[in-house]
């Protein structure tokens, strides 16, 4: 659906609804017969002042406070001089091109008048009303089209390689992965979450990936999120601190890889959660994970996770410290990251959402 060409249609739709409306109340109801040429430049001028209004709710409704403000200050000078730019154009720039829409020898009813122009105002304000009703109704329409599309691509595409992946292998086991590949929900939170989780996944293994420290965090947010919606609330406990450091070049994925360490052997539930830590101080990135064990989701170490995660580290600018162990109730999973470069901003982060 091309936007431009159906912003298009709908303002030629309503332009045409202006035009046959005006057309049918001088055929039917006017007193004296006004030609169709006549009609159509009247028609021209309700068109003028129409997009002009749609242009004014459009700025309103975009969020921006200038443009708000910009809308504002330009309805209210519309408003103010309304009827004196009505009646130059009615009686000296139509005239002038041949176009005359009043009788000479009738005397002029300038309340009648005015009271016209403030009907025919009225009117386009509700014409615009509904446009940006319409319109939006179809973005909305298409945004939903857009992510179920999306979604059941990154779905089919999670199907073919899940097997041969070894991060799908672990994050689609058991009911979560179930939740992610067939989930009926009609939230489009959650289905923008599992859009935006597995088409992430399905790159994670490309070791030449890398991400912001924005980007990084952010769909670790939006595994977080799944997470507590399929296993409760409580099931997650995430921990963020960071003194003002800047990663512009993370490895794709390095922030859940612990996560997903910890779920493969976790009993998890909001009565045994996920304690999850990402701390960055003094230029380093450490990553804390502890989980309660689930003794029958013990199985022997394959190593195929810490092997892609040290490749993933060999070409990167960081020095990386892991650690991983387990005791008979808590798995550990520790990584350091040091670089060898660090920037200081005094900018704060605030990523977690709760």
């Amino acid at each position: 659906m091309n936007i431009v060409l159906v912003r298009l249609f709908v303002h030629c739709l309503i332009v045409a609804i202006i035009f046959i409306y005006h057309y049918f109340l001088n055929y039917f109801f006017s007193s004296q017969y006004v030609s169709f040429t006549h009609v159509g430049w009247l028609n021209i001028v309700y068109f003028v002042f129409y997009i002009a209004i749609c242009t004014i709710f459009e700025f309103v409704l975009s969020g921006s406070k200038l443009k708000i403000i910009i809308a504002f200050i330009v309805y209210a000078l519309i408003a103010l001089v309304l009827v004196d730019l009505i009646e130059v154009i009615i009686y000296k720039i139509m005239p002038s091109f041949g176009i005359q829409l009043y009788v000479e020898s009738v005397e002029r009813d300038f309340s009648y008048f005015h009271n016209r122009i403030w009907r025919g105002f009225l009117f386009l304000n509700f014409c615009a009303f509904f446009y940006i009703i319409f319109f939006r109704m179809l973005i909305i329409q298409k945004g939903r089209n857009d992510l179920e599309r999306s979604l059941r691509i990154n779905r089919e595409r999670a199907v073919d390689v899940r097997y041969t992946s070894h991060f799908l292998k672990s994050v689609l086991v058991d009911s979560f992965g179930e939740m992610l590949l067939s989930d009926k929900t009609t939230d489009p939170g959650t289905k923008s979450d599992i859009v935006q989780f597995l088409g992430y996944i399905l790159e994670i293994e490309n070791l030449g990936k890398k991400d912001t420290l924005n980007v990084s965090v952010s769909v670790l947010n939006c595994f977080v999120r799944l997470l507590k919606r399929h296993y409760g609330e409580k099931s997650i406990e995430v921990e963020y601190i960071n003194d003002g450091s800047v990663y512009n070049d993370l490895p794709r994925g390095i922030l859940i890889f612990p996560l997903e360490n910890c779920i493969k052997h976790a009993k998890l539930s909001p009565d045994y959660p996920i304690k999850y830590s990402l701390i960055i101080a003094e230029g380093i990135l450490h990553i804390k994970c502890k989980s309660y064990i689930h003794h029958f989701k013990q199985k022997t170490i394959s190593g195929i996770g810490n092997t892609l995660l040290k490749e993933k580290l060999i070409n990167s600018d960081f020095i990386e410290v892991v650690n991983h162990h387990s005791d008979d109730t808590f798995y550990h999973f520790d990584l350091k990251l040091i670089p060898s470069y660090v920037k200081k901003t005094k900018i704060q982060f605030a990523f977690f959402r709760r």
